[in-house]
């Protein structure tokens, strides 16, 4: 019978470490953590700095882009998507940018004021031509 082949010992799992310039952990370095601070940013004029910046809210950017158009009699939705969105099948956008005024898409107070988006008009113009 064939002698077998020697079985290495298995290496101890210190010798199998990375060297340091291999290793990846080896240039952390641990520091004490900073202790914690109460100072206040500096104010200017009263007003501390945000960390971040501010972006306008919807609500702001519907209420200066909208125009408005006061319902009269013989008025609806569709009419009116048709007259200044260029299609009467966008009523439900109407309906939708004045649910605050109209209950149901299908009634039109009389003197209600309807917001219609600002740039509605250059969008019929573009869909007429």
């Amino acid at each position: 019978m064939a002698a077998s082949p020697a079985v290495a010992a298995p290496t101890p799992l210190a010798e199998q470490a990375a060297p340091p310039e291999q290793n990846p952990f080896a240039a952390v370095s641990l520091q004490a953590p900073q202790p914690y601070t109460t100072a206040k940013p500096p104010v200017a004029d009263g007003v501390a700095p945000l960390p971040f910046a501010l972006a306008p809210l919807p609500e702001m950017e519907t209420a200066a882009a909208t125009q408005t158009h006061v319902v009269h009699a013989g008025d609806s939705l569709e009419s009116l998507a048709k007259r200044y969105l260029g299609d009467e099948a966008r009523a439900l956008e109407l309906f939708d940018l004045n649910r605050e005024v109209l209950e149901n898409p299908h009634l039109l107070p009389i003197g209600a004021e309807l917001a219609i988006p600002a740039n509605a008009e250059a969008a019929a113009t573009a869909q007429a031509h």
